[in-house]
C-alpha cells in the first residue's frame, strides 16, 4: 500500500528539524509495508518554512520515503494547506498531522492504518 502523509505548514521553520525526523521514525512500519510519500505544503511561509524543509529532507536521503513540496505564494490557510496536499497525494492511505507538534505527529502517525485516526 503506498500512504501519503500531508503536512501543512506555515512559518514552521523552527520546527521543521524536529518534526521531519519525528515523522519518519513514526512510519517506519508503513515503509515496511508499502511506500510512503511526504507532502508538505508551504502555505506562503515568511520565515524560511521552505528552505528548513528542503534542508530536512536532505538529511532522509537514505530512508525510503518519498518527499513532495508544494508551496502557496501567499498564506490561504489550513483548509486550502490541507486541500493542495490531498490533491498532490498519491496514495491510497492520506494522513495530515500537525507540522507545530512533533508529539503530535508522532502521536497520530504511529495510528496511521490502524483505524485508530
Amino acid at each position: 500500500m503506498r500512504t501519503s502523509i500531508i503536512v501543512p505548514c506555515y512559518n514552521e521553520a523552527a520546527n521543521i528539524p524536529r518534526v521531519v525526523p519525528c515523522l519518519v521514525h513514526a512510519i517506519v512500519p508503513l515503509i515496511r509495508s508499502g511506500t510512503v510519500e511526504l507532502v508538505f505544503v508551504d502555505d506562503g511561509s515568511t520565515d524560511g518554512t521552505g528552505a528548513a524543509i528542503h534542508a530536512a529532507c536532505v538529511r532522509l536521503e537514505p530512508t525510503p520515503v518519498e518527499v513532495r513540496v508544494e508551496r502557496h505564494p501567499v498564506n490561504r490557510g489550513l483548509g486550502a494547506a490541507l486541500s493542495t496536499g490531498f490533491q498532490a497525494a498519491t496514495g491510497s492511505g492520506v494522513a495530515a498531522p500537525d507540522s507545530r507538534s512533533s508529539k503530535t505527529a508522532r502521536k497520530r502517525c504511529s495510528r496511521v492504518g490502524t483505524g485508530g485516526w
